[in-house]
Formats: structure tokens, C-alpha cells, sequence
């Protein structure tokens, strides 16, 4: 077997396992979600505070898992779906972009600075990359009435080059071989908002496409440095 075939075989055994895991487990949970429900509505309103407190935690840990196995999935998948290039106009698509994001957070303020290009790509992935980068820069900016994100792109030898950069609190050195990892939340998993599985994902996007995904350690914002490969139409 040679190394071509060894990571074809790797490749599956992945996928194999994750479709395994997202089914077999997605049972269970679901099993533990309605079995809390049923001993909630069996104790009704006369319960201790305590006791809702574990109520809540237990949920909120199964409800946590469940969406551990979703991201598992969409990782496995990364090589095998939204495989279609197509023709994209760049201003545009960002445009379309801004408009979709800053409705789901209102008070972002997204400036957005590029010029004019058309050209081939997996339009799907590079819109789920710089989705993801930009929900980031809500999700974890400490003050969300506050969210400043600037997105900027250039050409540089056949490359997209994409800086977003946010006015959040931003991470130290220590960090900067952390932030790609899968699972990892910079807060323990039951105060974090996110499961720590997007940033693993779209690195996976990005090396796909055969780009690059980098965020240098910045003790004021986050940074996102982005080269995604072009072919002009």
C-alpha cells in the first residue's frame, strides 16, 4: 500500500467513524433529553432550586454533546460536500455576506474594503470560512454593543489574501497553538458559547482548497489572516 492509498484509507475510516458516531450517539441523547423532560413534569413546580439547577446543567451538557457530534460531522464532511466551483463576483458576495451577518448581530459595524474581481472557487466553502471568522468576532467579543470588524482583500500571486480584523479582547502567545484545535473553548465548556469545533473546520476548508488560515497573538482584537487560492474566470 502506498502513502496515496494509506490516506485514502485513513480518509474513510474517518468518515466511517463519524457517521457512526453521529448516528449511534444522536439516539441516546435524545433518550436522556426526554427522560429529563418526563422526571421535570413528574417533580412539577414544586421543586428546590437546587434541584432546577441540575435540571438545567444536565440539559445544558447533553444539549452541548449533541452539537460536539454535529461539528464532528461537518468536519468529516468537509472533503466530500459543497465540492461545486463556481463563478464568483467578490464585492458582491461580500456584500451578501455583510447583509446576512450583521442581521444576526445587529450592532456590528462591518467595514468592508475590496476590490473588484471575478473568479472561480468552492463558493460555498469560502462563504462558510469567512461566515464562521466573522461570527467569531461577535460571539467572543466581550462587548457586544460594541462589535467593530473590518475585512479587507487584496491579490497576491494568484491568491485571495482576506484580513478581518475585530476590536475584541484578543488572545495571548500561549494560545496561538490552541485556537485550531477541535473542542477547544478558551472558557470551560459550560460557561462557552461554542463547542471550540468552527475555527478546526474552516482550517480544513482553507487547506482543502489548498490555502492557508493564520491568527497571530494580539493582546488588542483578533486578527484573521486568510489565503484562499484563485483562478480568474
Amino acid at each position: 500500500m502506498n502513502d496515496k492509498e494509506r490516506i485514502e484509507q485513513l480518509e474513510k475510516e474517518y468518515s466511517d467513524f463519524a457517521y457512526i458516531v453521529s448516528h449511534d450517539l444522536k439516539a441516546p441523547l435524545r433518550g436522556i433529553t426526554n427522560i429529563v423532560q418526563w422526571i421535570e413534569d413528574d417533580f412539577g413546580d414544586d421543586v428546590n432550586d437546587d434541584i432546577k439547577d441540575n435540571f438545567k446543567l444536565l440539559k445544558g451538557r447533553v444539549s452541548k454533546m449533541d452539537q460536539m457530534i454535529d461539528a464532528l460531522t461537518r468536519l468529516s464532511r468537509v472533503n466530500r460536500r459543497d465540492l461545486d466551483v463556481v463563478s464568483v463576483n467578490l464585492v458582491p458576495f461580500l456584500n451578501e455576506l455583510k447583509e446576512n451577518v450583521c442581521s444576526q448581530y445587529p450592532h456590528l459595524n462591518l467595514h468592508i474594503e475590496s476590490e473588484e474581481l471575478q473568479f472561480n472557487t468552492y463558493e460555498n466553502k469560502l462563504y462558510h470560512v469567512l461566515e464562521e471568522c466573522l461570527i467569531n468576532a461577535c460571539v467572543h467579543n466581550p462587548d457586544a454593543s460594541n462589535l467593530e470588524v473590518r475585512l479587507r482583500t487584496h491579490i497576491d500571486n494568484n491568491n485571495l489574501i482576506i484580513n478581518i480584523k475585530d476590536n475584541g479582547k484578543g488572545f495571548s502567545d500561549s494560545l496561538k497553538s490552541e485556537v485550531f484545535k477541535l473542542f477547544y473553548t478558551e472558557e470551560p465548556k459550560d460557561r462557552s458559547r461554542t463547542v471550540g469545533a468552527g475555527l478546526t473546520i474552516i482550517k480544513k476548508m482553507c487547506s482543502f482548497v489548498g490555502g492557508e488560515i493564520n491568527i497571530p497573538s494580539s493582546e488588542a482584537g483578533v486578527e484573521v489572516l486568510i489565503k484562499w487560492p484563485i483562478k480568474n474566470k
